[in-house]
C-alpha cells in the first residue's frame, strides 16, 4: 500500500517532531509498517473506527494522549492528523 500526507498531517507532524520522545517516534513508525503491509495492528495502539461525523475514518493511540488519524481508500493510506485528543476531535 502507499502512503500519502495530507496538508494538515504535514503540519501537525512539524509541530511534534521536536515534542515526540523516542517511544513515540518508534511507535509511529510501527504503526505505519503494520498498516502499510496489511498486518494486524498491536492491541496497545487501541485503534478503532470514529463514528459520528468521522465516520469510516480511523484513529490509533501511539502513547499517551497522541493520535493518529487515517482513512484507507483504494489501497492508499491517507494520513490526516496527528495530535491529541483535543486537537483532533476538538474535545
Amino acid at each position: 500500500m502507499k502512503i500519502s500526507r495530507s496538508k494538515q498531517f504535514k503540519k501537525d507532524f512539524r509541530n511534534y517532531i521536536g515534542k515526540m520522545s523516542d517511544k513515540h517516534f518508534e511507535s509511529l513508525i510501527e504503526a505505519l509498517n503494520c498498516l502499510k503491509e496489511s498486518k494486524q495492528m498491536p492491541k496497545y495502539f487501541r485503534e478503532y473506527e470514529l463514528s459520528g461525523r468521522l465516520k469510516g475514518y480511523r484513529e490509533l493511540h501511539l502513547g499517551g494522549d497522541l493520535l493518529l488519524m487515517y482513512v484507507i481508500k483504494d489501497e492508499v493510506i491517507y494520513l490526516l492528523r496527528m495530535g491529541t485528543h483535543a486537537e483532533i476531535l476538538g474535545m
